[in-house]
């Protein structure tokens, strides 16, 4: 789609990280530890990714009911840093104590 049109050269001086997470289905019945919605089992892989790089700034990995904005709590934030997330991660209560 984009095939045509030239990267932009971006100068920027902070460090960018992407953050997301992936949910693993799992069998509840194999995996009683990892529980999951709707009495499934599965795991959340959490992944903070540098955008200099290829490789993971950060990863954890947690039980399926784990809330992204949770994760917000684990990270220790890079000053200056720009970071893109969906928002699933977006907890007001939590940006505004």
């Amino acid at each position: 789609m984009y095939a045509d049109f030239p990267i932009p050269d971006f100068d920027l001086k902070n460090e960018v990280f992407a953050l997301d997470s992936t949910t693993i289905s799992l069998s509840v019945k194999l995996f009683s530890w990892a529980p999951g919605k709707y009495s499934r089992g599965a795991i959340k892989m959490h992944t903070l990714l540098d955008l200099r790089g290829s490789i993971p700034s950060f990863v954890m990995i947690t039980d399926g009911k784990y809330h992204n904005s949770n994760i917000l709590d684990v990270l220790v934030p890079v000053t200056g840093a720009i970071y893109l997330m969906d928002k699933a991660y977006i907890d007001f209560a939590a940006l505004y104590t």
